[in-house]
Parts: structure tokens; C-alpha cells; sequence
């Protein structure tokens, strides 16, 4: 019974059922030893069989990974520079700063109608609707 509480333990496979042949066959344990290289090597096979459902779960993380957008924009990175096209950080930083050019004429186009230096109808005319952004006050 040590033996099998041992085996079970270690969770060693083979060992147990040696264990179990015995039993069945009623073969004292004496008559057919169970050899330390046999359970190393079925416990070394364990692990194998274990790291490889590792490795093959990690790879297809690593494969998800790499077709996510932050995993697509990372691969650009690292190609060499004339591989990569346009510079997506060059592009996203001039259309922040087309949008915050865009944000300073309303303000100015505000500011003028709250300080009554514009009527409503010249405040509306200010919007300019056809091209999209605000037209400063006077042009």
C-alpha cells in the first residue's frame, strides 16, 4: 500500500500499474521489481508530454498575439525603415495637430461671439459649414 500511495503521488502511471498487475495476478511485489530507471523514464515522459501541450498552447497565443493590431503595428516596427511605409506615429501626430489647430479657430470663432465682437448670423456665417471647421472671425 506504501507503494501505491508513493506512486500515486509522484503520479507515476507506469508504476501503478505494475502495482495493479500484481494485485489482479496476486504476484507478491518481490517477484517483479519495479526498476527506478522505468519510473524516471516514465516520468520524464510525462514532463515531455506536458511541455509539449505547453509549447503548443504558448504558440498559439503567440500567433493570436501577433494578429492583434498592437501585434500588427509591433511587426512594422521592427521591419527596416524603408519597409515599413508611412510612419503611423508621424501620421496619428499631424492629424492631432490638424484637430487641435482645428479646436484653437472655433475657440477664437467663441470667444469672439461670447465678447460680442460677432453677431449670431456672422457667428453662423464664422462656422463655415462647406468647409467642415470654424473660419476665424474677420476673414
Amino acid at each position: 500500500m506504501k507503494d501505491v500511495s508513493r506512486a500515486y503521488a509522484e503520479r507515476d502511471l507506469a508504476h501503478l500499474l505494475i502495482l495493479e498487475r500484481q494485485w489482479i495476478t496476486g504476484a507478491p511485489a518481490a517477484e517483479e521489481p519495479v526498476a527506478e530507471e522505468e519510473r524516471a523514464h516514465a516520468h520524464l515522459e510525462r514532463i515531455n508530454r506536458d511541455l509539449r501541450i505547453q509549447l503548443q498552447n504558448l504558440t498559439a497565443e503567440l500567433r493570436a498575439r501577433r494578429r492583434s493590431p498592437e501585434g500588427e503595428m509591433t511587426g512594422q516596427f521592427r521591419r527596416e525603415p524603408d519597409q515599413r511605409g508611412p510612419d503611423p506615429i508621424v501620421e496619428m501626430t499631424g492629424e492631432f495637430e490638424s484637430g487641435l489647430a482645428q479646436l484653437h479657430r472655433l475657440r477664437e470663432v467663441l470667444g469672439a461671439f461670447v465678447g460680442g465682437k460677432l453677431s449670431f448670423e456672422a457667428f453662423l456665417r464664422a462656422l463655415d459649414p462647406r468647409r467642415g471647421r470654424p473660419r476665424p472671425p474677420g476673414r
